[in-house]
């Protein structure tokens, strides 16, 4: 009798997983996929688009301040390709990144890509952007790379607000 429960509880365990592992194949294939926008992700008059490593890069008329870009959860990232077209022409560069399987969380350094090649380009100012999820893990990405002044901040006193 033993023998014929641990196999009943083992084929009830392997059920589970195989439903589990079908449900999460389902919810990564099933993003919203890029709809109308056309040319976007093309250089055009306004924007140069190129390839860089997991995105693009769209280079406007601007040449001092860029964003960092991090798309929503399961939303294919040239869905913001005309975004970033419209503020590429209003002279902020943009890295628009790619997401693995459209999830920002598996992405969730994709910035490092743009940042460890920082050097090549000459921005004074950068900036992250971001939709949904996409903004919990730039933050995150963010955060965990500002760069350290080495002064012990909770010896400060704390700021005031200017009255």
């Amino acid at each position: 009798m033993e023998h014929r429960t641990f196999h009943r509880i083992l084929a009830a365990i392997i059920a589970v997983l195989i439903v589990l592992a079908g449900y999460g194949v389902y919810y990564v294939n099933g993003y919203h996929h890029a709809v109308n926008v056309g040319n976007a992700i093309q250089s055009n008059p306004t924007a140069k688009v190129t390839d860089i490593e997991d995105g693009w890069l769209f280079d406007g008329p601007g040449t001092t301040t860029a964003m960092v870009f991090y798309p929503g959860a399961r939303v294919e990232a040239s869905t913001y390709a005309p975004l970033m077209q419209e503020t590429a022409a209003s002279e902020i560069d943009c890295f628009l990144m790619k997401m693995p399987a459209n999830l920002a969380i598996f992405g969730i350094n994709r910035a490092d890509a743009v940042r460890s090649d920082i050097a090549s380009y000459s921005y004074d100012h950068w900036y992250i952007a971001d939709h949904s999820l996409g903004g919990t893990l730039a933050a995150n990405s963010t955060s965990a790379n500002i760069p350290t002044t080495g002064t012990d901040s909770s010896s400060s006193p704390p700021t005031q607000p200017p009255t």
